[in-house]
């Protein structure tokens, strides 16, 4: 594991006469008794780690357990419905956990291994060890190695805090300053859904003005162009103009995208605050809404690119991900 990015380490090590029961008893007692009766001891184990420490509205957890106990875990969340706060109060930790998802409006299973049997090295099927950081439910530390750029969200820290004039961003702004005035670029696009256990994909072409807007459009059956702008947001489907019903966290979300994919970082940072980081021709930004509420409803976006290119966009709770998957061309390139 990064040691970086450890702030509190509890190793429970417990009387070598001690029962299961006994042990049970013991921390039981920093537990409501109603709370008990739902509660594993994996559940009071955490619990009882979590006791006592002031978390902040930007920490993650890092949860590290057997992989047996892993695939236990993971099934059991399988025979949820979907995943949210409200069936997290029933489920398997309600603790001082169950405060912390509630407060921020997590879903369960960003918090808690999601690993399975596909994600596990040959050979080590009964002795690995993996850890999940509390804001990427696929993000493993021990089974691949570590990403700065897809981490960053772990520790906002002054050094990534990002100015919309910031001079080590310079060069970058100026490389994409020289793209044409119109771009275009395949992109796809992945959908989560509550009733099916992989994302819907969904692949067409995007086009970016610095006058006009950003245009999705979505070829098949039902072609269909999705055109967002400082205005908002309208749907063309058939030959017609709909507007969908106004939503506050959408809204943001595209329109952050659409500054984004422009890379204007001064509209950026009168809504969200910016935090950047660059290794090489990669970087990636995560913008965090300033308004209480947005943070709690859109949560984190991510956006990570490879030189003048986006090649990533994903909020945390909106269950989407936008990927531009191609480079940027003028229209008729």
């Amino acid at each position: 594991m990064i040691e970086r990015y450890i702030h509190h380490l509890r190793v429970e090590r417990p009387a070598a006469d001690e029962t299961v029961t006994g042990g049970r008893a013991r921390l039981g007692e920093k537990f409501p008794r109603a709370a008990l009766r739902r509660m594993t001891h994996l559940g009071l184990l955490v619990g009882s780690a979590l006791d006592g420490l002031a978390l902040g509205p930007d920490d993650a957890l890092v949860y590290a357990t057997t992989f047996a106990e892993t695939r236990a875990l993971e099934d059991y969340l399988a025979t949820f419905p979907t995943p949210s706060p409200m069936l997290f109060q029933t489920s398997i930790h309600p603790s001082a956990v169950q405060q912390v998802l509630i407060a921020r409006q997590q879903p369960l299973t960003r918090f808690w291994p999601m690993t399975g049997r596909r994600r596990r090295p040959p050979g080590k099927h009964r002795r690995t060890r993996t850890g999940i950081d509390g804001l990427n439910r696929m993000r493993h530390l021990f089974l691949r190695p570590a990403n700065p750029l897809r981490r960053l969200a772990l520790e906002f820290s002054a050094e990534h805090r990002l100015q919309p004039d910031d001079p080590a961003w310079r060069d970058l702004l100026a490389a994409i300053e020289q793209r044409p005035a119109t771009g275009v670029s395949d992109f796809e696009e992945r959908r989560w859904f509550s009733f099916k256990k992989t994302p819907t994909i969904l692949k067409g072409e995007a086009r970016v003005s610095t006058e006009r807007g950003l245009s999705l459009d979505y070829p098949g059956a039902e072609p269909r162009t999705v055109i967002i702008d400082e205005r908002g947001m309208i749907v063309r489907e058939a030959g017609r103009d709909t507007a969908p019903p106004a939503d506050a966290r959408a809204s943001a979300a595209n329109l952050a995208l659409l500054h984004v994919l422009r890379f204007n970082l001064r509209p950026l940072a009168e809504s969200f605050e910016t935090y950047g980081e660059r290794h090489g021709s990669a970087w990636t930004l995560a913008l965090v809404p300033r308004a209480d509420a947005l943070r709690r409803t859109l949560g984190q976006i991510t956006v990570a690119g490879e030189s003048a290119r986006c090649t990533r966009n994903s909020a945390d709770r909106c269950r989407r991900c936008f990927i531009s998957a191609g480079r940027w061309r003028k229209r008729n390139e």
